[in-house]
């Protein structure tokens, strides 16, 4: 058992990110639109909120490397596009609002607005093959995991199950789906619906009788909590 564990910790890394923010400047708000792993490196995305002539507020949008480098991105965006941002490895920008689906090009034109009344988007990630894949909690509670074609919009349920509203949180990564609740981390196989332990929390420091967050899983097998 004990080598079992030590298995587990060396092969995934638990850490701390201390997230250092851009300096807001005056008569100028920042907002963080979204934050990925992409190609082994963690990519944020930025939006500062700027007024036109007719004092109509509108977002320049800006990406953050890991190496603190940056690079504008899009002028003029509507500000109603104000979270959950994913950039493919084309260079593309797609946005989850609820149930919305919106695809931003290269050039920050709007491809497609694509609406699903069923669910709500939550998360958007490449797998080991890649492909593109969204997760999304339908109104029967359940969480759906959805190939997505990026070119029209269209999704191709891969499976699903229950979700417990605020007692547990999802992330896609490369293999599947991991699934982080009070007693630890799971690998969950959609086609099975097996759930396997990766790592139990009463082996660490962290006291879980606050409810974390959010977790993310990176390419390289780190988990942030």
């Amino acid at each position: 058992m004990e080598d079992s564990a030590r298995k587990i910790r060396d092969f995934f890394v638990i850490e701390e990110i201390e997230q250092e923010l851009p300096t807001p400047e005056i008569n100028r708000d920042w907002r963080c639109l979204g934050m990925q792993y992409l190609d082994g490196e963690v990519l944020q995305i930025w939006g500062q909120s700027v007024k036109n002539e007719q004092l109509r507020a509108f977002y320049d949008v800006y990406l953050y490397h890991e190496d603190g480098t940056a690079e504008f991105l899009y002028g003029g965006i509507n500000t109603k596009y104000r979270s959950d941002w994913y950039r493919d490895d084309e260079g593309n920008c797609f946005v989850l609002l609820g149930g919305n689906l919106i695809k931003l090009d290269k050039e920050g034109k709007e491809a497609y607005n694509r609406v699903y009344d069923d669910r709500s988007f939550t998360n958007l990630y490449r797998d080991k093959k890649g492909k593109w894949m969204l997760i999304g909690q339908m109104e029967s509670g359940n969480v759906v995991v959805s190939e997505l074609n990026r070119e029209t919009g269209d999704i191709t349920d891969k499976g699903s199950f229950p979700y417990e509203k605020g007692a547990l949180y999802v992330a896609g990564q490369e293999d599947g789906i991991f699934l982080l609740d009070k007693e630890g981390l799971w690998n969950l196989d959609l086609e099975t619906g097996i759930k396997e332990a990766v790592m139990g929390f009463q082996e660490l420091a962290y006291n879980f009788n606050l409810s974390p967050v959010s977790f993310r899983v990176t390419e390289e097998k780190q988990i942030n909590l």
